[in-house]
């Protein structure tokens, strides 16, 4: 199996689980109070996102220059790195 129908089979897999998740969201929202469901639908996404990015905190940098905050923020301490006057 090559490259590409490796791609093709992940996008195939993705439109089925969308389809089902779709179906399963539509049966479910009449049995289920909105604010629960946005909370588990919250936690969910914190608890996923937590499992896949704690891993990876060791070798990602998540800022790799603070120069880009000083231009955006322009105090008179720190003229030097600011592009525009005051």
């Amino acid at each position: 199996m090559n490259i590409m129908d490796m791609g093709i089979l992940f996008a195939v897999l993705a439109a089925l689980s969308f389809g089902v998740w779709t179906v399963f969201h539509q049966q479910a929202s009449g049995n289920i109070n909105n604010i629960f469901g946005a909370i588990v639908v919250s936690f969910t996404a914190v608890i996923v996102g937590i499992i896949f990015l704690v891993p990876h905190l060791k070798n990602v940098s998540l800022v790799s220059n603070y120069k880009g905050i000083l231009f955006r923020n322009c105090s008179i301490r720190h003229r030097l790195f600011c592009t525009k006057k005051l």
